[in-house]
Formats: structure tokens, sequence, C-alpha cells
């Protein structure tokens, strides 16, 4: 059976999070892109795009090859998601390929994340009505994605892994975190896609950006987001 963090890295290559963790004595922050084993080990290629290495990190970033049962503390961490420039040169960390983010891989993989992860996209009656709750915690990836009143995609990502809720339904845009489904509407939502014979599907839908007035003191309220989706729990 996977160790757990082999299991916390295939998701992160799922969701596109990244993993805090402390490996050799120092804290890294990782972008996993093969996973898999060598000499019957968990082994991971990872980039790593901040913390700290006994030979130190470059501002752009470095390639790690890590072995996972020698990885501590490991936990998904929103940010942006980096995997340098080289992805495409031949790789000689993980000998038996289990996953490789790369839908083109060469070392013939034996899953691919296209057949781990379904994705659905889901097109409602255009009343966003399905109000996103959290947002005030991710203003900068709202404004990164538009303005008040700009109709754009999100994706729904379930968060198995959320340490306080595992029935957690994030909202995502641009591969960022911008938000979740209330507790009743992500349990609601997950009951749905379950009843539709596809529990872990990734959903795709039209968000409309709200909120970011100036209010009467002069201040700028919250941009919300509010999602086009069929009744939830209907």
């Amino acid at each position: 059976m996977p160790s757990a963090t082999y299991q916390l890295i295939e998701q992160s290559m799922r969701s596109e999070r990244r993993v805090l963790c402390t490996y050799h004595g120092y804290v890294r922050v990782l972008c996993p892109v093969v996973l898999g084993h060598t000499d019957g080990r968990e082994k991971a290629l990872t980039f790593q795009v901040a913390g700290g290495s006994k030979s130190g990190l470059p501002p752009e970033g470095q390639w790690r090859c890590m072995f996972l049962d020698e990885v501590q503390g490991a936990r998904l961490q929103d940010g942006a998601w980096r995997v340098g420039d080289e992805h495409s040169r031949p790789q000689g960390c993980v000998e038996d390929v289990d996953l490789d983010i790369n839908p083109m891989s060469p070392y013939n993989p034996k899953r691919r994340l296209q057949d781990t992860r379904v994705e659905i996209e889901l097109n409602g009656p255009g009343k966003f009505a399905v109000d996103v709750v959290g947002v005030s915690q991710y203003q900068r990836v709202i404004e990164a994605a538009g303005e008040k009143g700009d109709v754009v995609m999100a994706m729904l990502v379930l968060e198995d892994s959320n340490p306080y809720d595992d029935q957690a339904v994030a909202v995502h845009l641009g591969g960022q975190r911008a938000g979740y489904l209330s507790r009743a509407n992500a349990r609601a939502y997950r009951a749905d896609l379950a009843a539709a014979g596809e529990p872990a599907a990734t959903v795709r839908c039209k968000a409309k950006i709200v909120g970011g007035f100036e209010t009467r003191d002069g201040a700028r309220a919250h941009f919300g987001l509010k999602l086009d989706l069929p009744k939830i729990g209907a």
C-alpha cells in the first residue's frame, strides 16, 4: 500500500498544489513532476521553488530527486505551480514511473493523471446563484483572474486531505484556490457527484466576479465569486 507521503504527492500532482515538507534537515516547497519507485523505494522527481538546501536554491528554483521515506511533515500548500523550463530533458531519478505530469511522458507510466482524474464541464442556468465562501483570504487570486462583472472559468477541486474538513470542495481560478463551497453545499455537491457515478470528478464551470465596489467610507469591498451550476442537491 502506498505511504501517506506517496498519496499526498499524488494529490499534489492531480490538483497542482505545492508540497511543503522537510527533507534532509531543510524546509522545502516542491512541485512534484514524476512519481514512482527506485530499487523498491518510493521516489519522486520534484521542482523546488522555495525553502533551503545544502547547496542553496537559485532564485529560479531547482530540480530535486528525493526518496519519500526520508520526507518529513509533508502537507499541501497553495502558491504558484512551477516545474522549470527543462522537464523535456530525460530524467534518471525515478526508475519505475507510476505517474508523470507530462501528458506525453516518454517513461510509460503505469498510470496517467488523466486516467485518475475525470474532468467534467457543467453548464448552469446562467443565474450564478451559488456563492463561494472564504474569498476574503484569496483576493489577489480573484483580482488576477479578472474584474468586477467578468465571467471566468472555475474548477471545483475535492480536498479529501483537507485537515479541517475532509469533505471540503475548493474553487480554483487559474490553478490557484480562490475560496470554497459552503459546508452544506460541499456535502450536497459530493452527493450529486456520487449519484452521477463520478464521485472523484473535477468539475469546470463558469464563475462571475462580483463586489470590488467602493463603500461609503471610501474603502473597497471584497471581491466575491458566484458559480453558475445546476441546482446543488436537486
